[in-house]
């Protein structure tokens, strides 16, 4: 008898299945690699942040208020996005004893040093304005520190080797009224000038007869009484009044400067004025012109 039977396997365990915990591996995986993505960019961001400032050369301000002019914050700026020229400029802008400002920054150190370089005070200039006075503390190339109606605030302060300060006394009528702020400016072209004949003077003085620097108290620049103000600052419109302790009062014409105080320092060392009154030591020496110098007694000329 012969067998007809079929077997048909219909198994499938031939055929290969992907095992469940292939998915779990990849979700694992990309998880780590977002948290890892993520430490690196928040490595990089507090990598980036401004840890320390510091700051030299100030004697006028402290570094407290440098700071505060530059609008630097530890907790904010980040080292790529500073700019050097925008913080220098803020620091000149804000702070009038400020002359020059250099910043250097380490992105590694995350660090910033801001080096100031300060303007020293000169003089006290005393300008009329119609009606009322105003002083202002300036440096030698005339730009105004410090502002004030009462000149006692600035009077007290001395210069970088003790000595005290000049005191430059314009009688200069302004062109126009000015009020915009002073300070961290110079002085008008107008001012400028007059401050100027009076820097010239003083240098000649020390330059010529250096003992009596000590005794300079005031120099002002006035406009002669038959000149017209409107014609601008020219030097022969102008005179020079120096006022020096124990001597008598100086006039120079603005254009004949040294050959003024040549004539007048010929004539003390000369022993002429030793032998004079004590009246003539409260009168004037007025070496305006060339080739004379007059003597006259307190509260005539001009």
């Amino acid at each position: 008898m012969i067998n007809t039977e079929t077997h048909v396997d219909f198994s499938l365990t031939a055929n290969k299945q992907k095992p469940k915990f292939k998915i779990t591996e990849l979700v694992i995986k990309t998880f780590m690699l977002s948290f890892i993505v993520l430490s690196i960019s928040q490595y990089t961001f507090n990598v980036l942040n401004l840890k320390k400032i510091s700051i030299v050369g100030s004697q006028h301000y402290s570094e407290n208020e440098i700071l505060q002019a530059s609008g630097l914050d530890l907790n904010r700026d980040k080292m790529l996005e500073l700019s050097l020229p925008e913080l220098t400029e803020k620091i000149k802008t804000t702070l009038s004893y400020i002359k020059d400002v250099q910043i250097s920054k380490r992105n590694l150190g995350r660090s910033v040093e801001i080096s100031v370089t300060e303007r020293l005070p000169y003089a006290v200039v005393e300008i009329w304005n119609q009606s009322e006075k105003e002083f202002l503390l300036v440096d030698i190339e005339g730009y105004v520190l410090k502002c004030s109606t009462n000149p006692k605030k600035l009077l007290d302060i001395h210069t970088a080797d003790g000595a005290n300060l000049l005191v430059f006394r314009f009688i200069l009528a302004k062109m126009s009224s000015n009020s915009n702020p002073r300070e961290g400016k110079q002085l008008t072209e107008y001012e400028r000038d007059g401050f100027l004949v009076c820097k010239q003077v003083f240098d000649k003085i020390r330059e010529q007869i250096p003992e009596w620097v000590s005794q300079v108290g005031v120099i002002t620049v006035e406009l002669r009484t038959d000149s017209n103000l409107m014609m601008g600052f020219n030097k022969h419109n102008w005179s020079v009044i120096v006022r020096c302790e124990g001597l008598p009062q100086i006039w120079l014409s603005a254009d004949l400067i040294q050959n003024g105080l040549q004539k007048v320092e010929n004539l003390i060392r000369s022993n002429q004025m030793h032998n004079a009154t004590n009246q003539m030591l409260s009168g004037y020496l007025d070496a305006r012109f060339e080739n004379v110098l007059y003597w006259g007694e307190e509260g005539n000329g001009k």
